[in-house]
């Protein structure tokens, strides 16, 4: 994992190893909960920054990820309870959104803003959902 700051104010984190290779023995797969404990993380580690700097404005947070296509979701690996995965037909993922102060606070819904897309591209939203109830709040009207 790496950390950027960069002279424009941008801050970006590289994460790699965010999936298993496929062989013989199974399928290539998403470590989607790596992604979205990342995601969460991430926003935790703008809120310090934008607190110790004093900044108060909105922020543009990104999600990216390449080499995805033909992925599935370890989340459901050796399930044979039904639930399964379905394989990532896109080669990249790419969402972003802008948080706030208070987004920042209480990060769940960016989370969600920015990972959502891609879990149910894989079938396990409704697992992580279930597991993270925070992830189907809504934004609170300016106050």
């Amino acid at each position: 994992m790496e950390i950027h700051i960069g002279i424009d104010a941008s801050v970006s984190m590289i994460i790699t190893r965010v999936s298993t290779p496929g062989d013989e023995r199974g399928p290539a797969r998403l470590l989607d909960g790596v992604v979205l404990a990342n995601s969460w993380r991430f926003l935790t580690w703008v809120r310090a920054l934008s607190d110790m700097t004093g900044y108060l404005g909105t922020w543009d947070v990104g999600l990216r990820g390449s080499m995805l296509r033909g992925r599935t979701s370890l989340t459901f690996a050796g399930y044979t309870n039904g639930a399964s995965s379905r394989a990532y037909d896109e080669d990249s993922y790419e969402q972003s959104t802008t948080a706030a102060p208070r987004d920042l606070a209480q990060p769940a819904l960016s989370v969600r803003q920015l990972n959502e897309p891609l879990l149910r591209g894989l079938n396990s939203w409704g697992y992580w959902l279930a597991l993270l109830p925070e992830l189907g709040g809504t934004r609170s009207p300016h106050v």
